[in-house]
C-alpha cells in the first residue's frame, strides 16, 4: 500500500508506504500519521514503518482539486475492496488516539461521529443539530474530552449515512461527512467520469521505480518484432512488383533465300511476323541492362533491393518508425478512456523505439545474409 501526495520538493508525488499491508477477505485499518518531522504508518494498530521526512511544504496544492476515492482523479489507478471509514485529521494523533481509533473502527463503531443526519425530512435534520451544538459530544480520543479530537473529514460507509442526490444530471449515492469540519458530503456517481482525463501522461520520478522499468523493457521487447517484419515486408512487396520477372529473350531467323518470286515474298512475310515492335524490343533492352535483385537473394541484401545505396535503406527505416508511432499513438489515446488502462507518454517513446530497434535488426540480418551467401 502506498500513500503519494505531492509537496514543493516532490512535483511528481512522494511516495510513503508498506508492502503485505492489505490481504484478501480480511478487514485493515490503516492510519498514516505526520507529526511535522516523520512519517507513521500504522496496520491495526501497530506502527509497521516510519521514516523521516522532516518539514513538508503544500503550497503548490490546488485548493479547487477534489477528494476523489477509490481511484485518482484521472482515472488511472484503479483500486477494488471495500471502504468502512476515511477520516482526515487536522493534527498528529498519539499512539494512544490510533489504537482507539483503530479499536472502534475494527468493531464496527461510528467512532467520533457527532452528526446524526436522517433523510427522513429537514426539520428533523434541524432539530439534531441544534441538540448537538447544545450538548457537544464527547470525543473518544482526547481523555475526559477536553478538547474536540474528531476528525476534520469523518465517512462512515453505512446506509444510514447515505442519500441520494443527482450528480452531473444523473444518479448518485451521497455519502455524509461526519466530521467535525464544513459539511463535504461525498458524491458516488452511478458510472465514474474522470475529473480531469489525462493524454500522454509523463511521472518525473518513473526512473525510480523498478516496475516502471520492467515496463519499458516490456514495451520495447513487444514492439521490436513489428519494426523487424515491417522493413522485412516493405522490402518484399516492392520487389516482387511487374520489374521482378524475368525477360523473355526474343530472337528470329533471318529468311534464306528460295527460289521464285513468290516464294521470296512468302519468307519475308513470315520473317516480318516474327519482328518484335519498338515498344517491346526497348522494354527488353531495359530489363536486361537493369536487371532487379530481390532483398533476399544471392548477393543481393536490402541495399541491392527496391532499398538501394544512398538514402533507401534510411527511408525504410524510417517508413518504419512513423508507423510504428503512428500505431503506438493511437494505442495510447484510446487507453486514456479505458478504466483499467492509462495514457503514457513513457509506453509512447519506449514502443517507438522498440520499432527503431526492430528495424534496424532487420537491415543487419538482410546484410549478414547478403554477406554469407556472396562468399
Amino acid at each position: 500500500m502506498e500513500f503519494r501526495v505531492r509537496t514543493e520538493r516532490n512535483s511528481g508525488g512522494m511516495i510513503f508506504g508498506a508492502d503485505g499491508v492489505l490481504e484478501k477477505e480480511t478487514r485493515t485499518t490503516c492510519l498514516i500519521i505526520y507529526d511535522g518531522q516523520k512519517m507513521h504508518f500504522y496496520k491495526n494498530g501497530a506502527l509497521i514503518r516510519r521514516d523521516n521526512r522532516g518539514p513538508l511544504s503544500f503550497s503548490n496544492w490546488d485548493r479547487t482539486y477534489p477528494l476523489v476515492i477509490g481511484t485518482d482523479a484521472t482515472g488511472r489507478s484503479q483500486w477494488k475492496g471495500r471502504l468502512y471509514h476515511i477520516a482526515v485529521w487536522d493534527k498528529a494523533l498519539s499512539p494512544e488516539a490510533v489504537a482507539d481509533y483503530t479499536r472502534q473502527a475494527i468493531e464496527g463503531g461510528r467512532g467520533a461521529d457527532s452528526r446524526q443526519s436522517t433523510v427522513d425530512s429537514q426539520k428533523k435534520r434541524s432539530q439534531q443539530q441544534t441538540t448537538k451544538q447544545e450538548n457537544p459530544p464527547v470525543s473518544p480520543f482526547v481523555k475526559g474530552g477536553e478538547s474536540d479530537g474528531r476528525p476534520l473529514i469523518h465517512y462512515v460507509f453505512k446506509t444510514e449515512n447515505t442519500y441520494e442526490p443527482t450528480f452531473r444530471g444523473g444518479k448518485a449515492l451521497g455519502v455524509r461527512d461526519l466530521g467535525k469540519g464544513e459539511a463535504a458530503d461525498l458524491v458516488i456517481p452511478e458510472h465514474f467520469t474522470p475529473y480531469q482525463r489525462v493524454y500522454l501522461g509523463w511521472d518525473p520520478d518513473w526512473m525510480k521505480n523498478r516496475t516502471d522499468w520492467l515496463d519499458a523493457v516490456v514495451n520495447i521487447l513487444g514492439f521490436l518484432p513489428f519494426g523487424l517484419l515491417l522493413v522485412f515486408s516493405l522490402c518484399k512487396t516492392v520487389s516482387q512488383g511487374p520489374l521482378s520477372h524475368k525477360p523473355q529473350a526474343t530472337s528470329h531467323k533471318a529468311g534464306k533465300g528460295t527460289r521464285g518470286e513468290g516464294a521470296g515474298t512468302s519468307a519475308a512475310m513470315r520473317q516480318d511476323s516474327r519482328q518484335p515492335t519498338d515498344d517491346s524490343r526497348r522494354s527488353a533492352v531495359t530489363r536486361q541492362e537493369n536487371p532487379p535483385v530481390s532483398p533476399f537473394a544471392k548477393g543481393g541484401g536490402l541495399e541491392g533491393g527496391p532499398f538501394a545505396k544512398g538514402g533507401g535503406i534510411v527511408v525504410a527505416v524510417v517508413l518504419a518508425v512513423v508507423v510504428g508511432f503512428g500505431v503506438s499513438l493511437a494505442i495510447e489515446l484510446l487507453q486514456a478512456y479505458l478504466p483499467s488502462r492509462d495514457s503514457s507518454l513513457r509506453d509512447l517513446i519506449t514502443n517507438t523505439a522498440g520499432t527503431l530497434f526492430g528495424a534496424l535488426a532487420a537491415v543487419w540480418y538482410s546484410r549478414k545474409r547478403a554477406t554469407a551467401t556472396s562468399a
